[in-house]
């Protein structure tokens, strides 16, 4: 009989018993952090609206910045007007020459940073204007953990999807054999048949001592040069 009853004084005075205590809102952030931090596994608060846009977190977000090349002189109308009706190449250069083509290069330029930052710019307004669905409230430690993965999802997304778009022209360029202007991945040339007729036929043309042909390949890069006679 004596040890039963020690055995229940035992397991009287080692059992927890949980007392629930409501608290009338609004609660300051430090009230809510000082009861999270002294009951963060029983602590419950719900919230009364569980969805949120960004934009009311986010006044602005701040972007890296871009490429110093889209910053530069080199992509500014007044450069890319002076090769165009300014400068004119020698007569005996041929389209391997960089100052065949130099205007057109610093016009992609200029429209790759365009396009960037248009990209950039829309990606940020949908992100501002898409929900946060939350239901409990969390811990400041909590929501800037959040936060900072969402954010860092969005940055590394950002160039994947900029970078995709430039695939897929090289894939449509290089499969449907687009000849641009100055005849650097395709050329026409000359052919004679059995009838001895002479026809026009579109040829690819190859780099590095024929290695590489535009015809096979869309990643062949070849650097830019000036020649000399």
């Amino acid at each position: 009989m004596t040890i039963s009853i020690v055995i229940l004084l035992l397991f009287t005075s080692f059992n927890q018993r949980s007392k629930t205590e409501n608290i009338q809102a609004p609660m300051n952030s430090f009230e809510f952090e000082r009861l999270h931090l002294l009951y963060s596994d029983t602590l419950h608060c719900p919230c009364m609206q569980i969805s949120i846009p960004y934009s009311a977190l986010f006044s602005t977000i701040e972007t890296e910045s871009f490429h110093p090349i889209c910053s530069s002189n080199f992509v500014s109308f007044n450069w890319i007007m002076y090769l165009v009706t300014a400068y004119e190449p020698p007569d005996w250069i041929t389209n391997q020459d960089f100052r065949q083509w130099d205007a057109a290069y610093f016009r992609a330029l200029q429209t790759f940073c365009l396009v960037a930052n248009a990209t950039v710019n829309n990606i940020l307004e949908n992100f501002l204007s898409s929900i946060l669905i939350i239901n409990q409230i969390i811990s400041q430690d909590e929501f800037d953990r959040q936060m900072n993965v969402t954010l860092y999802h969005l940055k590394t997304t950002l160039p994947n999807i900029f970078i995709q778009a430039l695939i897929l022209i090289r894939i449509t360029s290089q499969s449907d054999g687009l000849m641009n202007v100055f005849s650097t991945n395709w050329y026409f040339a000359k052919s004679e048949n059995q009838s001895s007729m002479t026809r026009l036929e579109s040829r690819p043309v190859t780099y590095n001592n024929s290695i590489c042909s535009c015809a096979t390949s869309r990643q062949y890069s070849s650097p830019a040069a000036l020649f000399h006679p």
